[in-house]
């Protein structure tokens, strides 16, 4: 069994904290007027967090690799058949929830990036169900769950990469190839994207976001790092100093970019832009090194972020409707406190968030098949599988 790296599970926990602030302050971003100062805190937090979802992806394959790094080749109806039960089933259960959430309380059908009103629909349960399966492939039931078919395709991958990538001692080579046709990618999509007629064509210009093509230097980067963990540690030692100072620099450029052209496009702000693939990739080494000399000082906060890393898959899943509960009952039976022009409902809501999100996976967790909504058995022994 592979020793456990302390650092890796507790950037896990920044990366799910980040992704519930990125989700509470959307709800500010889209319900507030731009002249508020709730909405400019709410945008400033949004990007500062924008590193979180390629972190998750960097990190999900630097478990797979350094995990499987000395035990030979892959057992792969094993490897697959363990993702299945771990990431697929809770997937399918959760897809029912959050469509039913939709259906029970929101009064809507998701349905191709569309939200369609139920009633239109005369209860034509053979057409809803089609959608529904549909949904399921794409990841379209709810907002976030298209990352789980995204981490979906990158299993599929896995096993190919590895073993190609395994065959190198230095992977320097190999990342800044990578890196360089990554970064020309992102600058089409962001810039220059567009439709061609072509009908598979258009189909990918417009949901590439949803595909590996659009996020897959992170997981190659996370390879390479459990692969190389010794190089990667003397590098975050070595350059500890430079990536916090490059961070720091990214990151106000992230938010920077974020004014530079009211009365912001918020849906043109996304991870996948420039800005934040240089923001991660300081953030990655100074965060790591970081962790590694406050681990062992600061227990408490430390101890949140290990308990938010391992329980992490289960936030994910639950986060949204937690988030939509609150808001809605902290507006509705407090609005003199609560309400989307306060600066301190942001704060308010996010952990709240976080608090109720964890006890609810805790509580799962305890139940006989609650590994089937959290993906995480109780008394799994080991941190990446």
């Amino acid at each position: 069994m592979q020793q456990k790296v302390e650092e890796i599970a507790l950037m896990r926990g920044l990366a799910i904290m980040g992704i519930v602030l990125l989700h509470v302050t959307a709800y500010f971003l889209v319900a507030e007027r731009a002249d508020f100062l709730s909405f400019k805190l709410a945008l400033v937090l949004n990007q500062s967090v924008r590193f979180c979802l390629p972190l998750f992806l960097i990190i999900s394959g630097f478990g797979l690799a350094y995990n499987y790094r000395k035990t030979g080749d892959i057992k792969l109806s094993r490897f697959f058949t363990k993702r299945f039960n771990k990431v697929f089933i809770p997937y399918i259960i959760w897809s029912v929830v959050y469509f039913g959430f939709y259906l029970t309380v929101l009064g809507k059908i998701p349905n191709d990036a569309k939200i369609m009103d139920f009633n239109s629909f005369s209860a034509n349960w053979a057409e809803i169900g089609l959608i529904f399966t549909k949904n399921l492939l794409f990841g379209r039931n709810y907002v976030h769950l298209y990352f789980v078919i995204l981490i979906v395709q990158f299993y599929l991958l896995y096993p190919f990469l590895i073993k190609r990538l395994s065959k190198f001692r230095d992977h320097t080579v190999i990342l800044l190839m990578a890196f360089f046709a990554y970064l020309l990618l992102m600058v089409y999509f962001f810039h220059f994207r567009k439709l061609t007629g072509i009908y598979l064509v258009d189909w990918f210009v417009k949901y590439y976001w949803k595909t590996f093509v659009a996020w897959y230097f992170y997981f190659l980067l996370g390879l390479s790092m459990g692969l190389r963990l010794d190089t990667f540690q003397r590098f975050a030692e070595k350059y500890f100093v430079a990536s916090g100072i490059f961070y720091l620099v990214t990151l106000a450029l992230v938010v920077a970019e974020a004014f530079l052209h009211p009365p912001y496009d918020i849906g043109r702000l996304t991870s996948l832009r420039v800005s934040v693939l240089l923001n991660t990739l300081a953030a990655v080494p100074f965060f790591f090194k970081s962790l590694n000399m406050l681990k062992d000082k600061l227990r408490l906060p430390v101890g949140i972020l290990e308990q938010m890393g391992n329980n992490s898959f289960g936030i994910y899943f639950i986060h949204l409707v937690v988030i939509y509960f609150f808001s809605t009952i902290m507006c509705y039976y407090a609005p003199g406190l609560f309400s989307f022009y306060r600066t301190s409902f942001i704060i308010s809501l996010f952990l709240v968030s976080i608090l109720f999100s964890l006890l609810a996976v805790k509580l799962f967790n305890r139940l006989p098949f609650g590994h089937l909504l959290t993906g995480v058995k109780i008394n799994r022994s080991k941190a990446y599988e």
